[in-house]
């Protein structure tokens, strides 16, 4: 995948000859520390061995390299790897690589328009990675400049998620449907300069495939019904203060999520919608230097309300608080 992922770049290049073109690249590396990795699959919950998530310990290697071409209309081809290997706990490591690309073009001094398609494949574990999806997801966003302190924006996306089963262990199979979603908002430039204040609104819908699991047969002579097609509503702010050596940043989120259908035993008189309300703060601060070179130190803290794991009869608890720390450093090229 990756191999196949660089030859299409590569080959693309040939289009740009004649055309004015740029490169440009970044390599990271750096450390991660999160307190409660999420589980991945239901079925690691519902087993008779559950034990809680606990903190890992994780070592960053990023890299991307891009190609831009033209000027006016403004086209970008970009390829990017992220990596997170698990230092005590390798079974939770995580890669990911994008191909994208994208079309933007500014009419008149006022209206940007731009349109990307953005293909992206997931793995896990290592030594020996485990393929987990690929989804391919289409956006559009027009940018207008109302004034020089105020710009109203929107954007639209669709997409699908296709899982990959290389074991035929069926742990993601609901990982499988299309996606869609919209978002408005503003941006706030509170100074001449490339300081900014976001606030916006979005609505997403997932249609994934719903899951049953047998797990409760030695326990309850049942089997579980679970639903994974659900409406997400993102309240976000957002702001960044930009000079020409630092960047701090932070971004306040609060995740609405209403599942479609209701999770279910298929005898037991048991049953109920899940709904669940999150909240998600990230601050960052980068520092640049040489030219080249930059030092990168992010946080988060992610609290998860769900109304399953309310009561004892919950199948699962699906509530849980998270801290992530995160240091890096970078060179530009």
């Amino acid at each position: 995948m990756i191999r196949n992922s660089l030859i299409s770049l590569l080959l693309l290049c040939s289009v740009a000859h004649g055309i004015e073109t740029e490169w440009n690249g970044q390599v990271t590396v750096g450390a991660k520390y999160n307190s409660n990795v999420e589980y991945l699959y239901l079925v690691d919950r519902l087993s008779d061995d559950e034990q809680p998530r606990k903190e890992a310990f994780f070592a960053l290697l990023n890299g991307d390299v891009s190609l831009s071409i033209g000027e006016e209309y403004l086209g970008k081809i970009a390829y990017s790897l992220l990596s997170e290997s698990g230092l005590d706990r390798p079974e939770l490591s995580r890669f990911d690589q994008y191909l994208a690309g994208s079309f933007s073009h500014l009419f008149g001094e006022d209206l940007l328009l731009d349109c990307s398609l953005v293909l992206h494949h997931a793995a896990e574990r290592w030594p020996v990675p485990r393929q987990l999806s690929i989804d391919l997801f289409g956006w559009v966003t027009v940018l207008y400049d109302l004034n020089e302190h105020f710009s109203p924006y929107g954007s639209a996306r669709f997409g699908y998620y296709h899982d990959i089963d290389p074991f035929g262990d069926r742990r993601l199979d609901y990982f499988r449907g299309p996606a869609g979603g919209v978002e408005g908002g503003w941006y706030i430039y509170p100074a001449a300069d490339t300081s900014y204040l976001k606030t916006g609104v979005g609505v997403d819908l997932n249609w994934l495939r719903d899951e049953e699991y047998d797990r409760f047969t030695d326990r309850t002579g049942d089997v579980l019904g679970v639903s994974n097609k659900h409406l997400r509503i993102t309240a976000l702010v957002e702001g960044a203060f930009v000079d020409e050596r630092v960047t701090a940043a932070v971004a306040l989120r609060y995740v609405y999520q209403y599942w479609l259908g209701v999770d279910m035993f298929r005898y037991l008189d048991w049953e109920k919608r899940r709904i669940e309300h999150t909240v998600h703060l990230q601050p960052e601060i980068e520092y640049r230097f040489l030219e080249h070179y930059a030092v990168r130190v992010t946080g988060s803290v992610m609290r998860k309300l769900s109304n399953i794991g309310e009561h004892r009869d919950d199948y699962t608890d699906y509530s849980f608080l998270q801290f992530t720390g995160a240091a890096s450093f970078s060179y530009t090229f």
